[in-house]
């Protein structure tokens, strides 16, 4: 391999690296503080209760998202003949893929700034301010209309308030469960793609058996064609001359009929046993023109494409449904309205899909440079 081709490889996974670092640098807009949006202190929608502990925590979530990937992209290396390559190609997925999701959430969060379902009782809006603005309202509009109310709970937790959408459970945990979906697929295609061939190279191995068995076979067919002939011709000929004596003579000679007659039994038993060798010797050829494979190692036949799939789709559906469970828990904990967690969840299947192309190129640009 060329230096040109090495550093050129080289240059590709360092800007791939900066740019997951940069994606994970825009992340820290999470300490900048989120638009404010104004609110109704009559609204419904943010009237309700604040439950201060979490079905699933944020150190639950990562613990889930972490521990899936750890173990899916284990499996891939383990399953892999190129350990090193699939090592870093699940490395460098997932860090474009995490980086990805967290800064596309974070920057909605801080952008949009949607207030949670319990903002009201974060707020703990101030009464005298708001008794206040609202006779302003009422004496310039002739109704009581949003505003930016005053709030006089602890700041950061009002801060959080304005940050529902998207959901960063959803997201993060949907990537997490797509990250492994990625890998399963991945692995799953390669799979495929290695028993096509192992099908081709039987068939052709097959193929080569026919081409060198057929003139054996012909030859074969031959020969138990004229051996039948032989003796129709023979058992015709005797009957033929037997019948001719016993006509002339049956009368005159009785022993002669009777030695005939064993005669004639002895020739059926042969024609009977060269019968019997006629069919074992095409029983033979039958057995020896298929294969046979030693029964003691594992028929690759019997794993499908079918089966494989059917495999990955269910290893897949594990860290789906807990991924949604995760997403579901966000909006009975009163933390997200349930437009945030489908909007965080998709963000996480996009995030999860980037990582295949990330993996692919890796993978190819490495056994490209192998064949250098």
């Amino acid at each position: 391999m060329s230096c040109y081709h090495s550093h050129k490889s080289c240059l590709r996974y360092i800007l791939l690296i900066a740019m997951s670092l940069i994606m994970s640098l825009i992340a820290l807009t999470y300490f900048i503080k989120p638009a404010q949006q104004s609110f109704s202190p009559h609204s419904i929608e943010i009237s309700k209760h604040h439950n201060e502990k979490e079905t699933v925590s944020t150190a639950g979530m990562m613990i889930f998202s972490f521990v899936s990937s750890i173990v899916f992209a284990l499996a891939y290396i383990i399953s892999s003949q190129d350990k090193v390559t699939a090592f870093w190609g699940c490395l460098l997925a997932f860090i474009f893929g995490f980086g990805f999701d967290q800064a596309v959430t974070l920057l909605l969060k801080v952008s949009v700034g949607r207030l949670r379902p319990d903002f009201l009782e974060r707020c703990k809006m101030n009464v005298t301010a708001y008794h206040e603005m609202r006779a302003q309202q009422i004496a310039e509009f002739g109704v009581e209309t949003s505003g930016y109310y005053p709030c006089t709970g602890d700041e950061k937790a009002v801060n959080e308030g304005h940050m529902s959408f998207p959901s960063g459970h959803s997201s993060t945990s949907g990537f997490a469960a797509w990250f492994c979906v990625t890998l399963c697929f991945s692995r799953a295609l390669k799979i495929t793609q290695f028993l096509k061939n192992e099908k081709h190279q039987r068939n052709r191995q097959k193929l080569s058996q026919v081409t060198e068995i057929i003139p054996s076979n012909q030859d074969v067919s031959t020969s138990l064609f004229h051996l039948q002939d032989a003796n129709e011709k023979g058992q015709h000929e005797q009957r033929r001359v037997i019948d001719a004596s016993v006509a002339s003579d049956i009368e005159a000679n009785s022993s002669v009929a009777i030695e005939v007659s064993n005669e004639c039994s002895l020739n059926c038993n042969s024609t009977k046993d060269t019968n019997n060798d006629i069919n074992q010797s095409t029983e033979c050829f039958s057995s020896s023109s298929g294969s046979s494979a030693p029964r003691d190692r594992l028929d690759i036949r019997l794993i499908t494409p079918s089966v494989v799939y059917v495999t990955a789709v269910v290893l897949s559906l594990i860290p789906l449904v807990l991924s949604m469970w995760i997403a579901a828990t966000r909006v009975s904990d009163h933390w997200h309205h349930p437009s945030d967690c489908v909007f965080g969840w998709l963000i996480g299947v996009v995030s999860g899909l980037s990582c295949f192309p990330v993996l692919w190129l890796y993978e190819s640009e490495r056994k490209e440079e192998k064949m250098l």
